[in-house]
């Protein structure tokens, strides 16, 4: 099974067989005031959401369509390729979103790779560890040895065996670019760079 964990989305791949699927959901929310009403209804219409508080965080694919009915715009957990320290639920939001998508580990220590970011030349290392740990933690919590790999490199995984798995590697998502160099799989470098967008 793996994991990529985006700005913009979240991506799950799962293996059957010889064939692989994939789901996706937008990695963002809203929020409502809770009612007792309103969450009755979210359940009715069996839209992803989570109690917090007074409020209601409506997330993934119908976090849009909420966003653009209250004209507010959607909430992000993530920015520029790390967790977003500014969204307080941020990680609540990423957990639900993970659950929906994989639900729990069907048998304990089950493998999971992740994709993380390199790290960026000139910037502090603790921001790529922080992410890393944190996301490595939620997804022990739901049953699963995670294992972490960079977007670059599982890029050459994907793309280049063919190649032996030598050649460039180049992931560009919601605000980050990943680049890995490797030869016969070994990574000779890997960084990446941030840069703005504005999320539709």
């Amino acid at each position: 099974m793996g994991l990529d964990i985006g700005t913009s989305h979240i991506v799950a791949g799962k293996s059957f067989e010889s064939n692989f699927q994939y789901e996706r959901q937008l990695n963002a929310f809203v929020t409502i005031p809770f009612t007792k009403m309103a969450q009755g209804l979210l359940n009715k219409e069996r839209i992803p959401h989570a109690v917090q508080g007074e409020e209601i965080l409506i997330f993934g694919n119908d976090a849009e369509q909420f966003a653009e009915l209250f004209h507010v715009e959607a909430r992000r957990p993530m920015m520029r390729g790390l967790l977003n320290a500014g969204e307080a639920d941020g990680m609540l939001v990423i957990r639900q979103i993970i659950t929906r998508l994989l639900g729990r580990a069907r048998k304990p220590g089950q493998t999971l790779y992740f994709s993380v970011p390199a790290p960026a030349f000139g910037v502090n290392d603790d921001k790529f560890t922080f992410h890393e740990t944190t996301l490595r933690e939620a997804l022990r919590e739901l049953g699963y040895e995670p294992k972490s790999i960079s977007e670059g490199l599982a890029v050459v995984y994907g793309e280049l065996g063919d190649s032996n798995f030598t050649g460039i590697g180049v992931s560009c998502g919601g605000g980050m670019c990943n680049v890995c160099l490797a030869y016969l799989s070994v990574p000779v470098i890997s960084f990446s760079r941030t840069f703005a967008v504005r999320h539709i």
